[in-house]
């Protein structure tokens, strides 16, 4: 689309699989690519809401920027200070782009609608679609809250040196840290903490309790996304065109439409 902010690096969508099977015969292919097995797992609740980039310049929120088609998105700037756990100032003044989701929690949706049938329009349909309307509305006579939860930190281009390249060696459990630390939500904060697995059996025991606990979550999540954590692991097993080989997300079942 014309006027849309072209990403630094693509923003891949994600295989799935929908079974142990299936993330069995995946875990056996990765290791094939890569010349031996995982050495560790990071694993995290794949959340229902949007993908966005937030670019920092010296720690100042500067820029955010949507999924689009994966190479260029919209830019929705004016929306940031909507945007809970997306602080306009970040721990330490570096240059780097946080990327995550963005949703609205069952308590945010509720606000919405009440705040939007007030104003005289229709109920949104889902969080999600509120979201994603609330985030690219421009000329609204209202605003509300969503939430943002980080995902990914990578370097900009006018990262500094010696930042960009730790950046690039950092296992992605640590660079969820280091985004937590900045003082950025993420999971970390929520009943279903990103963590790290060493086996493809703890992969699938975290995948069970997260989904055990889903019903009861304050935001919506449709599934459990499992990547290879070591950088090394992730470089060596590349990106296709449209994902990346070292990450996939494990879908599970919808949820009756009272529960998401």
């Amino acid at each position: 689309m014309e006027g849309d902010v072209p990403h630094t690096v693509a923003m891949l969508s994600l295989d799935n699989v929908f079974s142990p099977e299936e993330f069995t015969a995946w875990t056996a292919s990765l290791a094939r690519r890569i010349g031996h097995e995982v050495e560790r797992f990071s694993v995290e609740p794949k959340l229902d809401g949007l993908a966005i980039a937030a670019r920092y310049t010296r720690g100042r929120l500067r820029r955010l920027i949507t999924r689009g088609d994966g190479t260029a998105g919209e830019d929705v700037s004016h929306a940031m200070g909507t945007v809970e756990g997306l602080p306009q100032e970040l721990a330490e003044p570096v240059t780097v782009e946080v990327r995550g989701e963005v949703l609205m929690t069952t308590a945010q949706f509720e606000h919405a609608n009440e705040v939007r049938t007030a104003h005289g329009g229709q109920l949104f349909a889902n969080p999600r679609s509120a979201a994603a309307g609330s985030l690219r509305a421009r000329d609204r006579a209202y605003t509300v809250p969503m939430t943002f939860f980080g995902y990914g930190l990578l370097p900009l281009a006018d990262t500094e040196p010696a930042l960009a390249g730790q950046l690039g060696e950092l296992a992605h459990s640590d660079l969820m840290a280091q985004v937590a630390a900045y003082g950025v939500n993420t999971t970390a904060t929520t009943p279903v903490p990103g963590v790290t697995a060493e086996t493809a059996e703890q992969v699938m025991a975290r995948v069970k309790e997260i989904a055990a606990l889903r019903a009861e979550l304050p935001f919506g999540i449709d599934g459990i996304v499992i990547k290879a954590d070591l950088a090394a692991d992730q470089q060596a097993a590349g990106s296709g065109t449209r994902a990346p080989r070292w990450a996939i997300a494990y879908k599970l079942p919808v949820l009756p439409q009272n529960q998401s």
